[in-house]
Protein backbone atom coordinates (compact mmCIF):
# COMPACT_ATOMS: atom_id res chain seq x y z
CA UNK A 1 0.00 0.00 0.00
CA UNK A 2 1.41 2.93 -1.18
CA UNK A 3 1.72 6.26 1.52
CA UNK A 4 0.82 9.93 0.83
CA UNK A 5 3.20 12.08 -0.33
CA UNK A 6 1.99 14.53 1.30
CA UNK A 7 2.34 12.45 4.55
CA UNK A 8 6.14 12.45 4.18
CA UNK A 9 6.12 16.27 4.40
CA UNK A 10 7.69 18.03 7.82
CA UNK A 11 5.72 19.45 10.17
CA UNK A 12 5.99 22.82 11.69
CA UNK A 13 7.35 22.92 15.03
CA UNK A 14 4.50 23.90 17.90
CA UNK A 15 4.84 27.47 18.28
CA UNK A 16 5.18 28.13 22.17
CA UNK A 17 2.66 29.46 24.49
CA UNK A 18 2.60 33.84 24.57
CA UNK A 19 4.19 35.50 27.74
CA UNK A 20 2.01 37.56 29.18
CA UNK A 21 3.06 41.38 29.33
CA UNK A 22 4.58 42.45 32.89
CA UNK A 23 2.84 45.64 33.96
CA UNK A 24 5.38 47.61 35.32
CA UNK A 25 5.23 48.80 39.18
CA UNK A 26 4.32 52.04 39.94
CA UNK A 27 8.09 53.63 41.61
CA UNK A 28 7.44 55.71 45.28
CA UNK A 29 7.31 59.43 45.09
CA UNK A 30 10.61 61.14 45.76
CA UNK A 31 12.01 62.18 48.83
CA UNK A 32 12.41 65.77 48.94
CA UNK A 33 13.86 66.71 52.09
CA UNK A 34 13.89 69.72 54.15
CA UNK A 35 17.43 70.13 54.44
CA UNK A 36 19.58 67.59 52.66
CA UNK A 37 21.85 67.26 55.77
CA UNK A 38 18.94 66.18 57.73
CA UNK A 39 17.00 63.05 56.26
CA UNK A 40 14.45 62.40 58.81
CA UNK A 41 10.81 62.31 60.02
CA UNK A 42 10.64 66.04 59.45
CA UNK A 43 12.51 65.60 56.09
CA UNK A 44 10.88 62.61 54.61
CA UNK A 45 7.62 64.37 52.42
CA UNK A 46 7.37 65.56 49.07
CA UNK A 47 7.94 69.41 49.79
CA UNK A 48 9.45 71.74 47.49
CA UNK A 49 13.42 72.26 47.89
CA UNK A 50 14.60 74.98 50.49
CA UNK A 51 14.23 78.66 49.58
CA UNK A 52 16.37 80.84 49.58
CA UNK A 53 16.87 82.99 52.63
CA UNK A 54 15.72 86.56 52.42
CA UNK A 55 18.53 89.24 52.70
CA UNK A 56 20.06 89.40 56.27
CA UNK A 57 18.26 92.85 57.27
CA UNK A 58 15.31 91.88 55.29
CA UNK A 59 15.17 88.83 57.43
CA UNK A 60 15.47 90.40 60.25
CA UNK A 61 12.24 92.94 59.92
CA UNK A 62 10.40 89.86 59.29
CA UNK A 63 11.09 87.55 61.80
CA UNK A 64 10.12 90.85 63.70
CA UNK A 65 6.51 91.17 61.90
CA UNK A 66 5.66 87.52 60.18
CA UNK A 67 5.56 84.24 62.63
CA UNK A 68 5.83 81.61 60.30
CA UNK A 69 9.44 82.83 59.36
CA UNK A 70 10.39 81.30 62.61
CA UNK A 71 8.98 78.29 61.28
CA UNK A 72 10.63 78.92 57.88
CA UNK A 73 14.31 78.78 59.55
CA UNK A 74 13.84 75.13 59.42
CA UNK A 75 14.25 74.76 55.96
CA UNK A 76 17.10 76.74 56.08
CA UNK A 77 20.98 76.65 56.29
CA UNK A 78 22.05 77.13 60.53
CA UNK A 79 24.25 80.26 58.92
CA UNK A 80 21.14 81.89 57.57
CA UNK A 81 19.35 81.77 61.30
CA UNK A 82 22.82 83.09 62.91
CA UNK A 83 23.30 85.83 60.68
CA UNK A 84 20.59 87.70 61.44
CA UNK A 85 20.79 86.98 65.74
CA UNK A 86 24.18 88.24 65.57
CA UNK A 87 23.26 91.29 63.13
CA UNK A 88 20.58 91.77 65.69
CA UNK A 89 23.11 91.06 69.10
CA UNK A 90 25.69 93.93 67.78
CA UNK A 91 23.05 96.11 66.95
CA UNK A 92 21.03 96.36 70.35
CA UNK A 93 24.04 96.23 71.94
CA UNK A 94 25.53 98.69 70.10
CA UNK A 95 22.76 100.95 70.68
CA UNK A 96 22.62 100.31 74.42
CA UNK A 97 26.50 101.46 74.63
CA UNK A 98 25.34 105.05 72.67
CA UNK A 99 22.62 105.48 75.14
CA UNK A 100 24.79 105.04 78.10
CA UNK A 101 27.36 106.69 77.10
CA UNK A 102 24.61 109.71 75.98
CA UNK A 103 23.19 109.41 79.48
CA UNK A 104 26.52 109.40 80.76
CA UNK A 105 27.16 113.01 79.46
CA UNK A 106 23.51 114.45 80.39
CA UNK A 107 24.19 112.96 83.96
CA UNK A 108 27.92 114.96 84.32
CA UNK A 109 26.37 117.75 82.46
CA UNK A 110 24.03 118.78 85.23
CA UNK A 111 26.43 117.51 88.12
CA UNK A 112 28.27 120.31 86.48
CA UNK A 113 25.61 123.01 86.64
CA UNK A 114 24.39 122.05 89.66
CA UNK A 115 27.96 121.74 91.33
CA UNK A 116 27.82 125.67 92.75
CA UNK A 117 25.16 125.00 95.03
CA UNK A 118 26.24 121.64 96.17
CA UNK A 119 29.45 121.13 96.80
CA UNK A 120 32.31 123.50 97.70
CA UNK A 121 35.11 124.33 95.12
CA UNK A 122 38.07 122.74 94.57
CA UNK A 123 41.48 124.08 92.79
CA UNK A 124 44.25 121.78 90.94
CA UNK A 125 47.22 123.34 90.53
CA UNK A 126 51.12 122.28 89.85
CA UNK A 127 50.33 118.57 91.45
CA UNK A 128 48.30 120.18 94.73
CA UNK A 129 44.66 119.48 94.97
CA UNK A 130 43.30 122.03 97.37
CA UNK A 131 39.87 122.89 98.73
CA UNK A 132 37.77 124.08 101.69
CA UNK A 133 34.43 122.68 103.19
CA UNK A 134 31.69 124.32 104.50
CA UNK A 135 28.68 123.79 106.42
CA UNK A 136 26.30 124.30 103.49
CA UNK A 137 29.18 122.90 100.67
CA UNK A 138 30.41 119.80 101.46
CA UNK A 139 33.69 118.41 100.14
CA UNK A 140 32.30 116.53 96.49
CA UNK A 141 31.79 112.54 96.75
CA UNK A 142 30.69 111.07 94.03
CA UNK A 143 29.67 107.64 92.03
CA UNK A 144 31.63 107.22 88.88
CA UNK A 145 29.87 104.01 87.06
CA UNK A 146 31.23 102.08 84.26
CA UNK A 147 29.46 99.16 84.39
CA UNK A 148 27.87 96.19 86.91
CA UNK A 149 31.99 95.17 87.60
CA UNK A 150 33.52 98.84 86.93
CA UNK A 151 31.91 101.06 89.72
CA UNK A 152 34.02 103.69 91.68
CA UNK A 153 32.62 106.27 94.51
CA UNK A 154 35.24 108.75 94.57
CA UNK A 155 36.13 110.92 97.90
CA UNK A 156 37.80 114.19 97.61
CA UNK A 157 39.56 115.01 100.66
CA UNK A 158 42.73 116.96 100.17
CA UNK A 159 43.15 117.34 103.94
CA UNK A 160 42.93 113.60 105.44
CA UNK A 161 46.52 113.02 106.17
CA UNK A 162 46.03 109.10 106.28
CA UNK A 163 43.99 106.18 103.95
CA UNK A 164 40.63 105.76 106.16
CA UNK A 165 39.93 102.06 106.20
CA UNK A 166 36.50 100.74 104.46
CA UNK A 167 34.50 97.94 103.06
CA UNK A 168 33.35 99.29 99.73
CA UNK A 169 34.22 97.33 96.87
CA UNK A 170 35.85 100.18 94.80
CA UNK A 171 36.98 103.46 95.95
CA UNK A 172 38.95 106.24 94.97
CA UNK A 173 40.39 108.93 97.33
CA UNK A 174 41.86 112.06 96.09
CA UNK A 175 44.17 113.74 98.44
CA UNK A 176 46.14 116.82 98.83
CA UNK A 177 49.14 115.21 96.51
CA UNK A 178 48.04 111.63 95.59
CA UNK A 179 45.67 109.87 94.55
CA UNK A 180 44.72 106.28 96.30
CA UNK A 181 42.47 103.45 94.79
CA UNK A 182 41.19 100.96 96.97
CA UNK A 183 39.62 97.68 96.52
CA UNK A 184 37.91 95.65 99.07
CA UNK A 185 39.54 97.85 101.79
CA UNK A 186 42.77 96.83 100.62
CA UNK A 187 45.16 99.31 98.86
CA UNK A 188 45.80 98.81 95.16
CA UNK A 189 47.44 101.84 93.70
CA UNK A 190 48.84 105.65 94.31
CA UNK A 191 49.81 107.82 92.60
CA UNK A 192 51.15 110.89 93.30
CA UNK A 193 49.60 113.54 90.92
CA UNK A 194 53.09 115.05 89.49
CA UNK A 195 53.84 111.70 88.06
CA UNK A 196 50.33 111.25 86.33
CA UNK A 197 50.95 111.15 82.52
CA UNK A 198 48.31 111.29 79.77
CA UNK A 199 48.21 107.11 79.55
CA UNK A 200 46.78 107.32 83.28
CA UNK A 201 42.78 107.40 83.95
CA UNK A 202 43.26 110.24 86.47
CA UNK A 203 44.27 112.54 83.79
CA UNK A 204 41.03 112.33 82.17
CA UNK A 205 39.79 112.65 85.53
CA UNK A 206 41.95 115.92 86.17
CA UNK A 207 41.68 117.79 82.43
CA UNK A 208 45.43 118.19 82.03
CA UNK A 209 47.51 118.20 85.56
CA UNK A 210 50.24 121.16 84.24
CA UNK A 211 47.23 123.64 84.00
CA UNK A 212 45.98 125.14 86.97
CA UNK A 213 41.73 123.57 87.08
CA UNK A 214 39.41 124.82 89.17
CA UNK A 215 36.39 122.24 90.00
CA UNK A 216 33.29 124.57 89.73
CA UNK A 217 30.14 124.67 87.72
CA UNK A 218 31.99 127.06 85.32
CA UNK A 219 35.02 124.61 84.89
CA UNK A 220 33.32 120.94 84.73
CA UNK A 221 31.58 122.72 81.97
CA UNK A 222 34.42 123.83 79.75
CA UNK A 223 35.68 120.42 80.58
CA UNK A 224 32.97 118.82 79.44
CA UNK A 225 32.97 120.45 76.33
CA UNK A 226 36.65 119.37 75.33
CA UNK A 227 36.22 115.81 76.38
CA UNK A 228 32.75 115.11 76.10
CA UNK A 229 33.31 112.18 73.45
CA UNK A 230 35.94 110.45 75.49
CA UNK A 231 33.74 110.35 78.50
CA UNK A 232 31.32 108.91 76.31
CA UNK A 233 33.74 106.19 75.08
CA UNK A 234 34.78 105.33 78.96
CA UNK A 235 31.18 104.72 79.71
CA UNK A 236 29.89 103.58 76.17
CA UNK A 237 33.08 100.64 75.62
CA UNK A 238 32.38 98.94 79.00
CA UNK A 239 28.84 99.18 78.48
CA UNK A 240 28.75 97.65 74.91
CA UNK A 241 30.61 94.55 76.54
CA UNK A 242 28.77 94.38 79.48
CA UNK A 243 25.79 94.22 77.03
CA UNK A 244 27.09 91.55 74.84
CA UNK A 245 28.18 89.32 77.12
CA UNK A 246 24.94 89.16 79.00
CA UNK A 247 22.74 89.02 75.41
CA UNK A 248 24.78 86.43 73.97
CA UNK A 249 24.54 84.13 77.71
CA UNK A 250 20.87 84.96 76.92
CA UNK A 251 20.36 84.20 73.64
CA UNK A 252 21.74 80.93 73.76
CA UNK A 253 20.08 79.51 77.02
CA UNK A 254 16.76 80.88 75.94
CA UNK A 255 17.24 79.03 72.79
CA UNK A 256 18.24 75.87 74.75
CA UNK A 257 15.78 76.02 77.01
CA UNK A 258 12.82 76.41 74.52
CA UNK A 259 13.99 73.68 71.76
CA UNK A 260 11.32 71.31 73.85
CA UNK A 261 8.38 73.60 73.17
CA UNK A 262 8.94 73.52 69.69
CA UNK A 263 9.29 69.67 69.81
CA UNK A 264 6.01 69.34 71.48
CA UNK A 265 4.03 71.54 69.36
CA UNK A 266 4.92 69.38 66.10
CA UNK A 267 5.10 65.69 67.32
CA UNK A 268 3.69 64.47 63.74
CA UNK A 269 6.81 66.25 62.50
CA UNK A 270 9.56 64.64 65.07
CA UNK A 271 11.63 67.65 64.98
CA UNK A 272 15.08 66.77 65.47
CA UNK A 273 17.18 68.62 68.09
CA UNK A 274 19.41 70.94 65.34
CA UNK A 275 16.09 71.56 63.53
CA UNK A 276 14.39 72.97 66.45
CA UNK A 277 17.21 75.30 67.69
CA UNK A 278 17.20 76.80 64.23
CA UNK A 279 13.56 77.83 64.95
CA UNK A 280 14.61 78.77 68.19
CA UNK A 281 16.87 81.13 67.36
CA UNK A 282 15.15 82.41 64.81
CA UNK A 283 12.68 83.53 67.71
CA UNK A 284 15.23 84.96 69.81
CA UNK A 285 15.65 88.17 67.61
CA UNK A 286 12.14 89.64 68.35
CA UNK A 287 12.61 88.86 71.89
CA UNK A 288 16.12 90.71 71.44
CA UNK A 289 14.30 94.16 69.36
CA UNK A 290 11.78 94.15 71.83
CA UNK A 291 14.00 94.27 75.23
CA UNK A 292 16.30 96.73 73.45
CA UNK A 293 13.39 99.12 73.17
CA UNK A 294 12.62 98.69 76.46
CA UNK A 295 15.89 99.29 77.91
CA UNK A 296 16.11 102.52 75.37
CA UNK A 297 12.86 103.95 76.65
CA UNK A 298 14.11 103.63 80.34
CA UNK A 299 11.45 100.95 81.42
CA UNK A 300 12.85 97.49 81.46
CA UNK A 301 10.94 94.65 82.84
CA UNK A 302 13.57 94.37 85.58
CA UNK A 303 12.97 97.59 87.06
CA UNK A 304 9.14 97.71 86.47
CA UNK A 305 8.15 94.12 88.23
CA UNK A 306 11.94 93.21 89.73
CA UNK A 307 14.29 90.85 88.71
CA UNK A 308 12.33 87.60 89.04
CA UNK A 309 9.32 88.33 87.46
CA UNK A 310 11.05 89.77 84.54
CA UNK A 311 13.06 86.77 84.77
CA UNK A 312 9.33 84.44 84.22
CA UNK A 313 7.86 87.13 81.98
CA UNK A 314 10.84 86.59 79.60
CA UNK A 315 10.67 82.63 79.91
CA UNK A 316 6.80 82.79 79.68
CA UNK A 317 7.15 84.57 76.18
CA UNK A 318 10.08 82.67 74.81
CA UNK A 319 8.13 79.20 75.55
CA UNK A 320 4.90 80.72 73.99
CA UNK A 321 6.32 81.58 70.82
CA UNK A 322 8.75 78.65 70.89
CA UNK A 323 5.19 76.33 71.24
CA UNK A 324 3.62 78.95 68.40
CA UNK A 325 6.27 78.38 66.45
CA UNK A 326 6.42 74.33 66.49
CA UNK A 327 2.44 74.44 65.29
CA UNK A 328 3.54 76.40 62.74
CA UNK A 329 6.22 74.03 61.49
CA UNK A 330 3.24 71.16 61.70
CA UNK A 331 0.84 72.71 59.73
CA UNK A 332 3.30 73.75 56.82
CA UNK A 333 5.35 70.95 57.09
CA UNK A 334 3.03 67.75 57.35
CA UNK A 335 2.11 66.29 54.46
CA UNK A 336 -2.00 66.77 54.18
CA UNK A 337 -3.56 62.90 53.24
CA UNK A 338 -4.89 62.17 49.98
CA UNK A 339 -8.31 62.47 48.32
CA UNK A 340 -10.78 60.21 47.77
CA UNK A 341 -10.45 60.42 44.29
CA UNK A 342 -6.47 60.18 44.46
CA UNK A 343 -7.43 57.01 46.55
CA UNK A 344 -9.80 55.60 44.08
CA UNK A 345 -7.31 55.93 40.91
CA UNK A 346 -4.21 54.79 43.06
CA UNK A 347 -6.93 51.39 43.11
Amino acid sequence: MEQDPSSQLPRPATSPPPIPPVRPQALPPPIVPLHPAAPTALTRRPVRPAPRPPAVFRHIVLLCLRPDQWAQAARYPMHATLFPVTLTLLLACTLLALNAGSNAIATFREFARRYDYRFAPLVFSKGTLSGQATPDHPLPRLNFLLGPFLAYEIIFDPAAQAIPASKDPALMLLFNSHAAILRGGNVQQITNYADITPDDPLHTLLAVPTEPFTFNSAGLATYLRAHRIGLAALIAIPAFLWNLLRHVVWTLLISFLVIPFVQLAAPRLMIPFRVAWRIALALTVPLLVIGTFLELAGTPLSDTFGADIATVIWGAMAAGMAFWAGLLADTMFTPSPPSRSARSRGM
